[in-house]
């Protein structure tokens, strides 16, 4: 009976301590949740940035072969009128190249799901939950001293 005893007020003392350790370091709990969050969108982001730099040298590496693609790429980035008379050269209107940028934008957007703040850590941080918390693991401790501290004699 002294081991069940003993076991009850390990689990119940545990767990009242741990709401009140919980309670008094909220804060410290969702900030660090925050600073997960925003080391693997840096992380995130810094492969993309690896991506661009590979994509950009090849594309360096592409025009410094065929220096008809500098041309090429400054009619096109800058809107000048190609020179040839034989050719089309078809135009896209002002909707559909926003259009297009919005599917871009929706296509990124989807792909990386953003990362939040675990909703638990959001509500031990608020102020009536954290004194709650406080509160029922400091009974829970107090209950666990009365019940199982001593022996009965």
């Amino acid at each position: 009976m002294a081991l069940v005893r003993y076991v009850l007020f390990c689990l119940f003392f545990a767990a009242g301590a741990g709401a009140v350790v919980l309670a008094v370091l909220a804060d410290e709990v969702r900030d660090y949740c925050e600073g997960r969050c925003l080391l693997a969108k840096n992380l995130a982001d810094n492969e993309d940035i690896k991506f661009l730099t590979i994509e950009y040298a090849a594309q360096i590496d592409e025009i410094r072969k065929d220096p008809n693609i500098l041309s090429r790429l400054e009619s096109v980035t800058l809107g000048a009128e190609p020179g040839t008379e034989d050719t089309a050269f078809p135009r896209a209107s002002e909707e559909l190249l926003s259009e297009a940028g919005a599917a871009v934008l929706a296509d990124l957007r989807a792909d990386k799901p953003a990362r939040e703040i675990p909703g638990w850590a959001e509500r031990i941080s608020e102020p009536n939950i954290r004194y709650s918390l406080f509160f029922a693991g400091a009974g829970l401790v107090i209950v666990t001293f009365i019940f199982f501290g001593a022996p009965a004699r």
